[in-house]
């Protein structure tokens, strides 16, 4: 019977050992995620995103061994899966939206150099059931290469 239980108090351990190491582990992809996007909501180069790691472990921030996750390719990652949900929840809610209005605009610049883009900006209203609210929300979607 003490060998049950103590098998039993061994595997709580353990298991409480493997949530507080993943909750750790989060902890420390939800602040390089972070890092990155305020790296790219600067408009910094995305080459700076290591040196802010760098700045953030001397300032006593806990990055654990995640050495993997603080180099430029790790950013761009992080930021496209930003990117992705974004674009995703902005469609559901144009989609639950009773009418929306688009823009299109490219560059002159992108013409001569051969890199041309458009950029689309979606307006729509918050769908909130109020018709005497005007609050529309302008998105951008992003670029679109050509």
């Amino acid at each position: 019977m003490e060998e049950q239980q103590r098998a039993e108090d061994e595997t709580r351990t353990k298991r409480r050992a493997e949530n507080e190491t993943r909750t750790k582990e989060k902890d420390v992809l939800v602040r390089l995620f972070r890092e990155a996007l305020s790296t790219a909501q600067l408009l910094e180069p995305i080459s700076h995103y290591p040196e802010h790691c760098k700045i953030q472990k001397k300032n006593g921030a806990d990055l654990g061994n995640a050495s993997a996750y603080q180099n430029d390719d790790a950013a761009c990652s992080f930021l496209s899966s930003i990117a992705e949900e974004y674009r995703e929840r902005q469609t559901r809610r144009m989609v639950k939206g009773r009418f929306f209005s688009y823009s299109i605009d490219g560059s002159e610049e992108g013409r001569r150099s051969g890199s041309e883009a458009e950029a689309i900006a979606v307006t729509f209203p918050e769908d909130d059931d109020d018709d005497d609210n005007d609050n529309n929300q302008n998105n951008h979607f992003g670029f679109h290469a050509l």
